[in-house]
This record gives C-alpha cells, structure tokens and sequence, in this order.
C-alpha cells in the first residue's frame, strides 16, 4: 500500500514538472536544468505518462489485424459522372505550366 502511494505521488510530481517545463519560456532544457533534473529522466517519464495517457481498452481493440476490404463491380465506378479525358489533361496541362 505505501509503495502504491509513493508511487502515486512520484507520477502526480512529474506531471507537474512536464506541464511546468512544457510552458517554461526559456525551454525544457533550461526548466531542468533550473530545477536539477537530468533531461533524460525527464523525456522517460514524460513518454511513460503519455503511453499511460493513451491506452486503448482491449475491448475497443480489433481481434484481427485484417481489414475488411469490399470491391465494387467495376461498372459503378464507369457509371459515374467523371470529366472528359480530354478536358483534364488540358486542365492539368495548365497547372502544370503555371507552376512553373
């Protein structure tokens, strides 16, 4: 229990340090140093707190690493309304030049 609680108190501890150096004017660098911090231990915690921060729940996450992909019948896609081939390699012909 007491272990639980230092370590409870040591993370409250660093985030206020990573909030602090992260709206420190003169840079993080300089916030730990000012603050006799080792740059190191603080980029540690601060990549531990966010990975804490950012867990997803294992009941949100998919059981597969596949997607499900569906094809479309390849009429459908002629079927739509798409520019004449003539007027978008004019048109892109255009852009192009005026690119340059």
């Amino acid at each position: 229990m007491k272990s639980t609680i230092l370590k409870d108190q040591k993370t409250a501890v660093w985030r206020q340090h990573i909030e602090r150096a992260n709206q420190y004017p003169e840079g993080i660098q300089k916030y730990c140093n000012a603050n006799g911090l080792s740059i190191q231990t603080y980029y540690k915690w601060k990549l531990k707190l966010n990975s804490k921060n950012k867990k997803i729940p294992t009941k949100l996450m998919p059981s597969s690493s596949f997607a499900e992909v569906r094809i479309c019948k390849p009429e459908v896609v002629c079927k739509q309304n798409l520019p004449d081939a003539k007027w978008l390699a004019e048109f892109l012909l255009h852009l192009t030049e005026a690119a340059q």
